[in-house]
């Protein structure tokens, strides 16, 4: 990074953790996402999140990456395409801290194409992936949990 380059703080919460895009940052921690449930069926390589105020959350990780990097990653989640949109928000530090970073969400025309509801993967399925890659859940084992009621 570029010292006149500020970073920005990016939450990954899919593809981010198996293709191992947190190796670009040298400031990752492990965070949980509320208010927002994970979603995946199967059908896609990534997960997508849905608003849900019910759901306690999910563990995602947040790091930080130069403004030229996050610029590429919007080109690999299909901002201009719309498939996905950049949205900040607050995430929670395993310590009780808040950080600010940026979350992609899919836009309503993705919801409505791929007919996304909150109720289509209750139990997070995603966590199976995560599973599978032994490296992560030992650097990372708290994105393995569940989220309980906390």
């Amino acid at each position: 990074m570029n010292s006149n380059d500020s970073p920005i703080y990016i939450v990954g919460y899919g593809t981010f953790i198996p293709n191992k895009t947190y190796l670009k940052s040298t400031d990752v921690k492990v965070c949980i996402v509320r208010n927002y449930r994970r979603i995946w069926m199967g059908d896609t390589i990534f997960p997508f999140i849905l608003k849900d105020p019910q759901n306690f959350g999910f563990y995602a990780l947040v790091f930080s990456l130069s403004p030229s990097h996050v610029a590429k990653l919007d080109v690999y989640e299909g901002v201009e395409t719309g498939l996905f949109t950049r949205e900040k928000i607050s995430v929670e530090l395993l310590d009780g801290t808040a950080q600010e970073a940026y979350i992609y969400v899919p836009t309503i025309q993705t919801i409505k194409e791929r007919n996304l509801k909150i109720e289509d993967d209750l139990e997070d399925c995603w966590l199976e992936e995560i599973q599978k890659n032994k490296e992560i859940v030992k650097l990372f084992p708290q994105l393995v949990q569940k989220m309980e009621n906390k």
